[in-house]
């Protein structure tokens, strides 16, 4: 019994040990007797856990060399750039970007093209382009491991399954996990549906938007509305996986009608109402420039914009007492003006409330999705070492 209960802790032992001299060498290359030294192993299990890796071809010999021209050789150890490539499709504000990284998160390839519609039919055209890209010298002789796909809507984080979107046709997703089934038999590998919020906090928070102890919320508003919270730099989802989505919040607008926030200030909203009040029918990038050229209407409904805006966060900061806010999305294309007028509306009931635009935005959530592909690739290869030491 004795035995057998020193072999669980070993073994357990064992695991962490391997968990922590992976995720050591992520971070940047380190030799065999530095990691020992910063986690406090011995060589010879330095040695050992690295050679593991090494024999997966999950890392790779990244420099040798002396520290004064003589004697034996220092090896590093890197993650191996050709292990596998990562795909990530975000598909949002009427485009699709085809985004192809390797686990050391260098992007190898990004092409975005507009798209009128979304539709089965742009989800097979976009597996062909990503097929073609594939077939390049440089990349077919690398696996595919992850697909990410990014999209505005609501997912649930325990089915995966897209549960809506006013923005998708429904034959886009009403078929269950035809989304992922699609992607899975042309590329025969693993496929998560993510929203696009929670991947740009993702992204926003490995490039430190938010302050540490901070607790915030990313709003992303485009020509829908999404959102994500944060509680001291960690995402929270809910049970479901939609918390932070702010577009839901119920406000009235200037004429006391009340509505969802997705309704009075997505850019989709903000649209129509220009065109209904002015007869003016433009297109999104055509309001920026005429907002621009200092057209007092637009001008006007971009302040209406903000202060029914203002409402939802001071609900929000009521609620759930958050000090930080960052803004995505094309609404940013409003600038400073509008920045201002929606923080003057906001300190007008709360103070000490930060509120800024983000400076990544759409590349914010490419990096989110990536770092959720590469742990997910990691936590798959400790969980083979684990399996495979059991059996042995």
């Amino acid at each position: 019994m004795v035995r057998k209960e020193l072999g669980k802790k070993q073994s357990i032992a064992r695991e962490l040990n391997t968990e922590l001299v992976l995720k050591l060498i992520k971070e940047k290359p380190y030799s065999a007797t530095e990691v020992a030294s910063i986690l406090k192993l011995s060589n010879a299990t330095s040695c050992s856990i690295l050679n593991s890796f090494l024999q997966l071809n999950l890392i790779k010999i990244h420099s040798m060399d002396s520290i004064n021209g003589h004697g034996r050789k220092r090896v590093t150890y890197s993650l191996n750039d050709k292990y596998c490539l990562i795909l990530v499709i975000s598909i949002t504000n009427f485009s699709i970007n085809i985004t192809i990284s390797n686990l050391v998160n260098e992007t190898l390839v990004s092409e975005t093209r507009e798209i009128s519609r979304y539709d089965i039919k742009i989800l097979y055209e976009t597996i062909i382009k990503v097929k073609d890209i594939l077939a390049k010298k440089e990349l077919r002789d690398i696996p595919l491991k992850n697909i990410i796909v990014s999209l505005p809507g609501l997912i649930n984080k325990n089915t995966g399954e897209l549960q809506g979107s006013p923005q998708f046709d429904k034959d886009f997703y009403s078929n269950g996990h035809n989304i992922i089934d699609l992607l899975k038999d042309s590329f025969n590998c693993d496929v998560y549906l993510e929203n696009d919020s929670k991947l740009m906090m993702l992204g926003e928070l490995s490039n430190k938007t938010f302050p540490i102890n901070s607790n915030g919320m990313l709003i992303y508003c485009d020509i829908g509305i999404g959102g994500a919270l944060e509680f001291n730099n960690k995402m929270y989802l809910g049970s479901r996986g939609y918390a932070g989505e702010i577009g839901l919040i119920k406000v009235a607008n200037e004429e006391g009608k009340e509505d969802y926030l997705d309704e009075f200030i997505s850019l989709r909203a903000l649209k129509n109402i220009i065109k209904d009040k002015y007869n003016l029918d433009c297109t999104i990038e055509e309001m920026f420039n005429l907002y621009n050229q200092g057209n007092k209407n637009i001008i006007k409904e971009v302040e209406n914009n903000a202060k029914i805006f203002s409402k939802a966060i001071i609900d929000v900061v009521n609620v759930f007492d958050l000090d930080y806010f960052v803004i995505g999305g094309r609404i940013i294309n409003f600038g400073d003006y509008y920045l201002n007028k929606l923080k003057e509306y906001v300190n007008e009931k709360v103070q000490n409330i930060t509120i800024k635009f983000s400076n990544r935005d759409g590349d914010a959530i490419i990096d989110g999705a990536k770092s959720i592909a590469v742990n997910h690739i990691l936590n798959l290869v400790l969980e083979d070492i684990k399996n495979n030491e059991k059996n042995n």
